[in-house]
């Protein structure tokens, strides 16, 4: 009987423990904010006769990239908390620049881009963004979500991320450009 108490005197004591260092841990562990790795993504240069019409439907594309939330996480936190102490990762802020932009090869080129994410751990795209671009010179474009990012810890548990976009054309590029997304998430 003596053994029994014991047994499950450590087992309470083990169980509160445990609870309580989930508990610090989530106090400990406020969040922070880390940039994904830059990517950029080259927009090819047709050479059309002016005036040729552009595709009336968006043109679809997609990429897929390794991802390591996990280290993300501990070179973030030096090396203190790791993917299994986080609860949440959302978008924060993605910024779409045109590398070397000129008056006719910029973002007003584009009438839209929508972009979401699957990956190999949720096969399920989840929108991150859309963007409607103004018919003027536009070099650069940030999005902030806000409230409204979606929630992306699913997502990331996986070693690989697939980009996908919708992009509709306005005009033709007159040079190919390249276009760098950088994307800041928040983790908590």
């Amino acid at each position: 009987m003596k053994k029994i108490i014991v047994i499950a005197m450590f087992a309470a004591v083990t169980a509160g423990t445990l609870g309580s260092c989930k508990k610090v841990i989530s106090k400990l562990f406020t969040g922070f904010d880390a940039q994904i790795p830059e990517f950029v993504v080259n927009i090819p240069y047709y050479p059309l006769p002016p005036g040729t019409p552009v595709p009336a439907s968006a043109i679809e594309t997609n990429t897929t990239e390794s991802f390591n939330l996990d280290s993300i996480i501990k070179a973030n936190t030096a090396g203190a908390f790791g993917a299994g102490d986080v609860n949440s990762v959302k978008i924060k802020r993605i910024v779409l620049t045109i590398l070397e932009p000129d008056q006719n090869n910029n973002l007003s080129n584009f009438e839209s881009l929508n972009m979401s994410i699957s990956s190999n751990s949720n096969s399920t795209r989840v929108p991150l963004a859309s963007f409607i671009f103004q018919d003027v010179y536009t070099p650069t474009r940030t999005y902030e979500p806000g409230s409204e990012a979606p929630e992306l810890k699913s997502y990331l548990a996986g070693t690989q991320l697939t980009y996908h976009s919708s992009t509709k054309i306005r005009r033709y590029t007159t040079k190919p450009l390249k276009l760098s997304i950088k994307v800041t998430i928040t983790a908590k």
